[in-house]
């Protein structure tokens, strides 16, 4: 869809512009194999973890906190981080930006999907610029930074009247160089 995935989510039955597309399957899945991978094996194993997973009153993201014993802001930054980065860059990234079960960039980049399939960032460059995105709870907005800087550089992201994000939303820069 046009605008995906910033303009979707995933924790909204049926939202525009991604009508008729279930986003909470693989969504969902990735979510919860991501956790499995590097959560699984401190816990007991995937099997254990699972069973902790359904095994106990709570639902939703306070029943993955509960389990993986993180904050869920920690752990969806990362996540998100990880569905574009996963294999992509020749240096290494923080220890938990990867699928180590899977290759999503092999998949999806290499596997001959089809290119509306693969996640693509907004390209931008090192000088001054302006992108407005509205991006839907649960959602993410993914951004590829690139050229020669050389002098220090500041990011600022503001809303649309130049205040400060709500404390809902959150930023994760990686860098891959």
């Amino acid at each position: 869809a046009a605008d995906a995935p910033h303009s979707c989510s995933w924790l909204a039955s049926n939202p525009a512009p991604c009508l008729g597309r279930p986003l909470w399957y693989g969504v969902t899945w990735s979510l919860l194999r991501w956790i499995n991978d590097h959560f699984g094996l401190g816990l007991g194993g995937e099997k254990a973890i699972q069973k902790a997973l359904v095994d106990n009153s709570l639902t939703g993201f306070a029943n993955i906190e509960n389990v993986v014993g993180e904050p869920i802001e920690t752990l969806l930054a990362e996540w998100a981080a990880t569905l574009y980065l996963d294999d992509r860059s020749a240096t290494a990234l923080p220890s938990r930006i990867d699928f180590p079960s899977w290759n999503l960039f092999d998949i999806f980049d290499v596997g001959g999907l089809p290119s509306s399939a693969r996640l693509r960032p907004t390209s931008v460059v090192f000088q001054d610029f302006t992108e407005d995105v509205d991006v839907r709870a649960g959602s993410t907005a993914y951004f590829l930074l690139s050229g020669n800087v050389t002098a220090p550089t500041a990011i600022r992201v503001r809303n649309q009247v130049d205040g400060v994000l709500p404390t809902t939303m959150q930023v994760f820069i990686v860098r891959t160089k």
